[in-house]
Order: C-alpha cells, then structure tokens, then sequence
C-alpha cells in the first residue's frame, strides 16, 4: 500500500529496504531499535520514525502530496476514506490474520467459522464499492483507502485461499 501511494506521488529518492519476514528479520535488535512493534513497513526520515502503513500513507501525501486528493481534507469525504482504512486494518486484514496466519504460520487446519467472517467482510466491501458511484471506494478519485484495500486483497489473492 505505502508502495502504491509513492508511486503515486512520484517519490522517486524512496529508498526501500526488504525486511524478511519468514526468516525474523523484523524481531532482531537492528529492527526493534527503530520499530518495537515490530511490523513493516517503518518509515525512516531522518529523526522521524513512522509505522502502520495506512499511517505512513497519510503522512506521505500531507508531506509531499502537490494536493490533497489521495487523503482529501474535506472532513466527509476523509471521514469515509479513514472508515475504509480503518475497516481495512481492522475488519478485513484482520479477519484474513485470523484465518491465514494458523494456517500458513503454524500448519494449523483452517477454521471454517473465520472464513465465514472474510466472506462477510468482503461482501460488505463489495456493496460499498458498487454504492460509491464511481470507479474507486469513495467514488471517481483514488485515494489512500484504495491503495490499503488493493494491498489487502491482493495479500488474500495470493495466499491462495478458497473463497
């Protein structure tokens, strides 16, 4: 997502680091200095350290962003769009979490009754897309939510799970 949103801003002196996350990277002393929740991706500028990409995306388009259009300051319209970040971190993301993690983490059977919650997740995703009125979630322009939820589901695409 951070990646779709620097692109988007033409941020082209981004310098990007690969943290490899199946082998712990994230958990040793070099990452926890900077970040000690551990997660990716964190945002290193200077004395400024930032994490949560939907927060790292936010701070890039106020940062660099020439206008507002990817996180709008009009208070509805950025209302709706931290609604879908937020339901992206918190619904979505999280209900797939729950599903895949046991599974591809721990070789766990996959549990039947979280799936049905992705499924319900995805379908409200699907109504609030068809009601936007235009192409993107909150309607004719891209913004950051769009960027979250394409990571999101492109993450779900790729994990391979039946839905």
């Amino acid at each position: 997502a951070v990646r779709l949103t620097a692109t988007a801003l033409a941020l082209e002196d981004l310098e990007l680091k690969e943290v490899d996350l199946l082998s712990g990277e994230q958990m040793g002393p070099q990452y926890t200095q900077i970040n000690p929740q551990h997660c990716v991706p964190t945002l290193v500028e200077d004395d400024f350290i930032l994490w949560e990409s939907r927060a790292v995306m936010a701070y890039l388009v106020g940062q660099y962003g020439d206008d507002d259009a990817l996180y709008p300051s009009e208070p509805r319209i950025r209302a709706k769009v931290d609604r879908l970040l937020y339901f992206d971190m918190g619904t979505l993301y999280h209900r797939y979490s729950k599903y895949a993690y046991p599974v591809v983490l721990h070789g766990e059977s996959p549990d039947s009754s979280v799936l049905e919650t992705i499924h319900e997740a995805l379908g409200w995703l699907d109504n609030w897309l068809g009601e936007s009125g235009g192409d993107w979630a909150i309607g004719d322009q891209i913004t950051i939510a769009d960027h979250s939820l394409a990571s999101t589901l492109a993450t779900i695409e790729a994990s391979d799970i039946d839905l």
